[in-house]
């Protein structure tokens, strides 16, 4: 014995020891968390609902189907008081606007709806109702559609001025049907019906190209219309030349009234440069 000492190895289970009782320690700490996280059986009851949150911790399991039920009771009658509110609160506002217009002069009054007849021009109503007919064709834009009945109201109407608004009534429409109507009218209408005077105005083609065109064309070299109407037609069919630098198809009308649109053209260019 020297007095040294010679170091003891440490024994071999030590440190597997101290390992295990660490992990024993972790388990143990495990265990109780999962033991205090326990969901109670109150708890399992418990749902969030669509519109909020569900019952109460600690409430029985059936308390948020109970109280849904009970939601789902009670939605009808607050449905029921809301619309009985909304109603009541335009109703309000109604009340607000006719005390408005009674103090600015005004008086509501209650009229039938319109008569399904007289807004679509039937002819029919000439006999009995040609006036509220002629008020409704000048009120109103007729429809492509009412051509046909228009022609229909003109050829047949008693009064001048109910043909004549429905003459005006068709060169409104400005379709191809309507356009046709009116050509047709020219040369059924005796030459000193007012209605008449006013269709040869209104027969306005887009352009020489189109079929109106050389059916207007034609027309200078019939007999039955009168030389203002041709010199119109002709003036009209001029017009049309000079803007678009096109003349009309060869054979569309004879020399006399090809003769006639050029005095007409050379009329407008006169007046043109009078103006300029």
């Amino acid at each position: 014995m020297n007095g040294t000492h010679t170091p003891r190895r440490p024994r071999r289970g030590t440190g597997l020891a101290i390992a295990g009782g660490a992990l024993a320690l972790a388990l143990v700490a495990v265990g109780v968390w999962l033991v205090r996280s326990t969901v109670r059986v109150g708890d399992a009851g418990r749902q969030e609902s669509p519109g909020g949150r569900g019952s109460a911790p600690g409430a029985p399991a059936n308390a948020g189907l109970a109280a849904g039920a009970e939601a789902a009771k009670a939605a009808p009658e607050l449905r029921e008081r809301l619309v009985a509110a909304t109603v009541a609160e335009r109703n309000r506002g109604g009340e607000q606007q006719q005390e408005a217009f009674h103090r600015a002069g005004w008086t509501l009054v209650t009229t039938p709806p319109p008569d399904a007849r007289l807004v679509a021009l039937d002819p029919g109503l000439l006999p009995a109702r040609e006036g509220e007919l002629r008020q409704q064709i000048a009120s109103t834009v007729a429809s492509p559609a009412a051509a046909s009945r228009l022609r229909e109201i003109v050829r047949a109407a008693r009064e001048p001025a109910t043909r004549v608004a429905a003459v005006d009534a068709l060169g409104r429409i400005g379709t191809a049907e309507s356009q046709g109507a009116l050509e047709q009218l020219l040369g059924e209408l005796p030459a000193e019906d007012e209605a008449r005077r006013h269709i040869v105005p209104l027969l306005r083609p887009r352009s020489l190209d189109e079929p109106g065109a050389a059916r207007l064309a034609g027309m200078l070299d019939s007999p039955s219309l009168t030389e203002e109407e041709k010199e119109q037609l002709a003036f009209t069919l001029a017009l049309l030349r000079l803007r678009d630098g096109v003349a009309l198809p060869t054979g569309a009308t004879s020399a006399t009234g090809q003769a006639l649109i050029d005095r007409m053209a050379a009329l407008a260019q006169r007046g043109s440069a009078a103006v300029n």
